[in-house]
């Protein structure tokens, strides 16, 4: 049987990275593997843009999450690629900041390409209502507005699970969809 080959950019590799990272996230599946897909995905977008586009270089990340977080971030994504040095060593894992690392590869893919595929505006709306502070557009406002009036939480990752999977229930209230 001959091998299937498939030619691939670089945007095509992050497109699908990142719909698989944020399926994932919303099925509370390994954490490890998330941050590995995030961090990859982020650093190749990162570089593809010319790092312009990034929020990691907003101030209130800074001030959510500390500089010193972001970088123990970089150092966790090393912990998971590599063994030389180390084969024995433990590292604390910070679940949560991987979060903010997989918005900002969906900011980087938007600005590298224009595109918002579903997926991705469904991880963005768990995220403005997540931080509601971190993101200040109107439509971000009017998203907050609108989910907090159909009831929904960034803590109900069920409902942006079934989101991503009927993608026809975006605009529906959750309430009378579930």
């Amino acid at each position: 049987m001959q091998p299937k080959i498939q030619q691939i950019s670089k945007i095509d590799a992050a497109r699908a990275q990142l719909t698989e990272a944020i399926t994932l996230f919303f099925e509370q599946r390994s954490a490890i593997a998330i941050h590995t897909l995030v961090m990859a995905t982020h650093q190749l977008l990162h570089d593809y843009t010319g790092r312009a586009k990034s929020m990691l270089k907003n101030e209130r990340t800074v001030q959510e999450f500390g500089k010193e977080r972001i970088h123990r971030y970089n150092k966790e994504f090393n912990f998971f690629k590599h063994s030389v040095d180390d084969k024995h060593d433990t590292l604390p894992f910070d679940t949560e900041l991987h979060t903010y690392f997989l918005i900002d590869a969906i900011y980087l893919l938007a600005a590298a390409t224009g595109e918002w595929p579903h997926a991705h505006q469904v991880f963005n709306l768990w995220f403005i209502l997540k931080r509601p502070y971190m993101v200040e557009t109107k439509e971000a406002v009017v998203a907050i507005a609108q989910a907090k009036l159909g009831g929904w939480s960034h803590e109900n990752l069920s409902v942006f699970l079934r989101l991503i999977r009927e993608p026809t229930l975006f605009g529906v209230n959750p309430k009378v969809a579930e």
